[in-house]
């Protein structure tokens, strides 16, 4: 089943999707901002895909909106701009499984001092925050998890892996971070600095 959003807007104010036993495919058109404000169930995981996917956004909210805790299990394929502006839009802990693969931009906005919680993190895309200081809670079922993309941001950047199991990070310098390289294991937290 594949859910396509291509005009501006709140595009989630109808009604909630329901992707049942069937992986989830939303496609969004990026240059816009599309706001999703509903839940998304199922439990084969879900595919957020960008027209023009893995361009980083121009921080205006342009991309995909998540602004409603969902339901849906499984694994969660980040292949363009979202946005998580709640917790519990994007899968965590030990009752909601399923790992991100972030190949896109995980966007976190302009949300003010904003927590994260997810499970395994993997991918090489980018992670982008604005202005504020941000922690972003790793394997919250117990994954494991490889990250070795790149971030984007103005202020400290925080890890933290909660419960078992091991989380990598590996960021690369760009300019503006140090490089840096972590391997966080049983509550253990790591912090990337700017230059």
């Amino acid at each position: 089943m594949t859910i396509a959003f291509f005009a501006s807007g709140n595009t989630g104010n109808d009604s909630a999707i329901a992707f049942g036993e069937q992986t989830g495919y939303i496609t969004f058109r990026e240059g816009f901002q599309q706001w999703w404000s509903k839940d998304i169930s199922g439990s084969n995981g879900l595919v957020l895909s960008g027209l023009g996917a893995g361009v980083p956004s121009n921080k205006d909210n342009k991309g995909f909106v998540l602004n409603h805790a969902s339901t849906y299990t499984g694994d969660t394929y980040i292949n363009g701009v979202v946005y998580p502006y709640v917790n519990g839009c994007l899968p965590y802990g030990k009752d909601r499984p399923g790992n991100i693969y972030l190949n896109g931009s995980l966007n976190l906005g302009k949300q003010g001092n904003f927590a994260l919680h997810l499970n395994g993190l993997y991918g090489s895309g980018i992670i982008e925050k604005d202005n504020y200081s941000t922690t972003i809670y790793v394997g919250e079922d117990g994954s494991d998890g490889v990250f070795d993309g790149s971030i984007n941001g103005n202020k400290q950047f925080g890890f933290q892996k909660n419960g078992i199991g091991k989380q990598k990070i590996v960021i690369g310098t760009n300019g503006v971070w140090k490089k840096g390289h972590a391997e966080m294991e049983n509550d253990s937290t790591s912090t990337l600095n700017r230059m």
